[in-house]
C-alpha cells in the first residue's frame, strides 16, 4: 500500500504549491491543504483560484488516481466524521487491468479452469457492469451514501458478509458505518482491501454459476449479470420465462448498457 500513499503525498505537495496559504473568514492565513484533508478551506480555496490554476490542480489529482470532484464528494459524505483524508482517496485507484487479472486468478484458484466458462465470468463487459471503472481504473474505496453498497464491486453488508467465511482475510461486519468506514480507510478485510474484494467476488460469481447450472439456465454474460442484478429469485423466474421484464426489480438506476444485457439475457432464452 506504500506506492498509492505516496503518490498521494506527491499530489498534495504539488497541489499546494500553486496555492500554498490562503486566508479564512477571519482573514488569518492557513494552509491550503490541512493535515492532508479535504475540506472546506481546501475547497474554497480551490474554487478561487485562476482557471488555469484549478486545471493544473485537477490534472496532478487526476495523475494521481482521482479527481476534484471525488474528493469533494468524499467530503461532503463525511462531514460527521471530520474532512476526507486526500491520503485515503488519492492516489488508490486500481488499473482495471490489475483488478480483471486477479479475478481470474481468484476463479481459477476457486475451480474454475475451462476457458469458456473463465471467459464469461472474467469477462470485461460484466466486470465494467459490476465495478465503477473509470478512464480504465476502479476506485476500492467507493461507498454509496444512500445504501450500504462499498467497494470495487458495490458489496451490499449482508451479501459481504454472507460470502466472507469462504474467503480468507475477509471480515465480517455487524453495522453499515463500520464497514463503510473501514472500506473507505482501505481496512484489511474490508472492502476497501481490493484483492480479498475480488476474491470475494470470484466466491460470488462461483456461486451463481452453480446455481445457473443446477437450474439448467444457460451461463452467460447475460444470464450471471441478471442474477447479480436482480437476485436468483426474481432472475431466475425471469430466465425461464415466468417473469416479464417490465415486473424486475432494481432496475430504475440501471444503464441503458445493463438494461439492454438483462433484456437479451431473457430474450435469448425465450
Amino acid at each position: 500500500m506504500a506506492a498509492p500513499v505516496v503518490a498521494a503525498s506527491a499530489g498534495q505537495a504539488i497541489i499546494q504549491s500553486f496555492s500554498p496559504t490562503v486566508r479564512d473568514k477571519a482573514g488569518a492565513t492557513v494552509p491550503f491543504v490541512i493535515d492532508g484533508r479535504w475540506g472546506s478551506t481546501t475547497q474554497g480555496a480551490f474554487n478561487n483560484l485562476p482557471l488555469a490554476q484549478r486545471m493544473k490542480v485537477e490534472a496532478v489529482v487526476i495523475s494521481a488516481g482521482s479527481t476534484v470532484k471525488e474528493l469533494s464528494d468524499a467530503w461532503n459524505r463525511s462531514k460527521w466524521t471530520g474532512n476526507a483524508n486526500v491520503a485515503q482517496t488519492v492516489g488508490r485507484e486500481v488499473p482495471v487491468s490489475d483488478v480483471s487479472a486477479e479475478l481470474v486468478k481468484a476463479l481459477r484458484n476457486a475451480g474454475v479452469t475451462d476457458a469458456q466458462t473463465l471467459a464469461v465470468l472474467a469477462s470485461p463487459k460484466l466486470l465494467e457492469l459490476e465495478t465503477g471503472i473509470r478512464a480504465g481504473r476502479v476506485n476500492p474505496l467507493a461507498t454509496n451514501p444512500k445504501t450500504s453498497a462499498s467497494g470495487p464491486f458495490q458489496y451490499l453488508i449482508d451479501t459481504w458478509n454472507a460470502y466472507a467465511p469462504m474467503v480468507k482475510g475477509a471480515r465480517k461486519f455487524k453495522t453499515i458505518p463500520l464497514y463503510q468506514a473501514a472500506t473507505r480507510a482501505a481496512e484489511a478485510g474490508s472492502p476497501g482491501d481490493w484483492r480479498v474484494a475480488t476474491a470475494l467476488h470470484a466466491a460470488a460469481l462461483v456461486d451463481t454459476l452453480n446455481q445457473l447450472r443446477n437450474a439448467r439456465l444457460p451461463v452467460s454474460v447475460g444470464t450471471m449479470y441478471t442474477i447479480h442484478n436482480q437476485g436468483w429469485p426474481v432472475g431466475s423466474k425471469y430466465l425461464k420465462g415466468s417473469l416479464p421484464f417490465h415486473k424486475l426489480t432494481n432496475l430504475a438506476g440501471q444503464s441503458e448498457d445493463a438494461k439492454v444485457l438483462i433484456r437479451s439475457a431473457g430474450t435469448r432464452i425465450a
